[in-house]
């Protein structure tokens, strides 16, 4: 899900994805950059803020007896969702993913 090819790279190593310019560094801001992203179907950058915002959701105390348990947020779920959307090239589904993850984080 990148807006890479191999005219425009020159290692065999991926390049970093583009910054999404979310602005502040909340999940809901990621996730609103991931729409802009993609409704402008820059796609590397959609991937990039849908990461970002998976880890800002990930990075939480918990009990140590449940860090190796997944976290069952419907946020976290539909955002995993909209990257495995967005891997098969679906922007539709990504899109709506992500308007579930929004809903999800109160954004």
């Amino acid at each position: 899900a990148s807006n890479t090819t191999a005219a425009n790279t020159r290692s065999e190593i991926a390049p970093r994805l583009p910054d999404p310019g979310a602005g502040a560094s909340t999940p809901q801001a990621y996730l609103a950059a991931a729409q802009r992203a993609l409704a402008a179907n820059r796609t590397g950058a959609a991937q990039e803020a849908l990461e970002r915002a998976e880890t800002r959701l990930l990075s939480r105390s918990t009990d140590p007896s449940m860090a190796n348990l997944p976290d069952p947020s419907a946020a976290v779920q539909a955002i995993g969702a909209a990257r495995r959307a967005l891997a098969n090239r679906d922007s539709a589904s990504a899109m709506s993913a992500i308007s579930a993850a929004m809903s999800g984080v109160g954004g």
